[in-house]
């Protein structure tokens, strides 16, 4: 007999393995460091957690720039490549609001999600996306 076709496998890197000490997210520049110069010793806890892989130096866009306070406004925000994921969000300055990935950009380029405007304080409002429910940001 012969075996099951597998299931294509993922890219090595479409996953990345991220750990928590203290309450703070380690990070590429700890990698090099010592662990005692991290504060972790004999006994400490570690979290970690699995997330997708995200080109954090891109870019990112969006449109319409404006919207009332009041919210509702669908916007889509524009990158290179964006990983699939479950747990996609947006921040509009510091309140949160799910997304939608219409795009992820591998066949033409431009990746594209979708996420309706919250309602927020007036003036202007920074961007932020996240693929893993919030743990890390790539502002734009």
């Amino acid at each position: 007999p012969s075996a099951a076709p597998r299931p294509p496998a993922k890219p090595r890197d479409a996953l990345v393995v991220q750990l928590v000490h203290g309450g703070r997210l380690l990070g590429d520049d700890d990698e090099e460091r010592r662990l005692d110069e991290l504060g972790i010793a004999e006994g400490a806890v570690l979290h970690s957690f699995v997330s997708a892989k995200v080109d954090t130096a891109q870019k990112l866009s969006c449109y319409p720039h404006r919207c009332t306070t009041d919210g509702g406004r669908v916007v889509h925000v524009l990158g290179m490549k964006f990983p699939q994921s479950s747990r996609i969000a947006c921040r509009f300055g510091r309140v949160l609001a799910a997304a939608v990935l219409e795009d992820d950009g591998l066949e033409g380029g431009v990746a594209q999600l979708r996420s309706t405007a919250p309602p927020h304080p007036a003036g202007p409002v920074t961007l932020g996306v996240s693929f893993d429910g919030g743990a890390t940001w790539m502002d734009g």
